[in-house]
């Protein structure tokens, strides 16, 4: 069994990529998403999320390579993990909409 140090805060969501090597989490009050190497336990990236928003849910895409966060205020992010970098954020639902869940499907 591995354990995973890191977070000081307690984990609040987890995802695994979908080849099940990565494992993505939020802690604390989410103001950032880190990236674990699943079969060691080493952190690989911390991606922080400048807008100061906490960070609901989590999802990787099929292609494992990007992450979707959503957050307060109908705000969802696209992370490049090649780069750790967010990209421009999209807004969706209304302006008064809270995300609370994130789910992308396989195709």
């Amino acid at each position: 069994m591995l354990i995973f140090k890191g977070h000081r805060s307690p984990v609040r969501e987890l995802t695994f990529s979908p080849d099940g090597t990565a494992l993505a989490s939020i802690a604390g009050r989410g103001y950032a998403i880190s990236l674990w190497e699943v079969s060691s336990g080493e952190g690989r990236a911390y991606l922080s999320n400048r807008t100061r928003q906490s960070v609901n849910g989590i999802a990787f895409l099929p292609d494992g390579s990007t992450i979707i966060s959503c957050s307060r205020w109908s705000t969802m992010t696209r992370w490049d993990l090649s780069t750790s970098l967010p990209q421009p954020e999209q807004k969706y639902g209304a302006p008064s909409g809270y995300y609370d869940r994130l789910v992308v499907s396989s195709d």
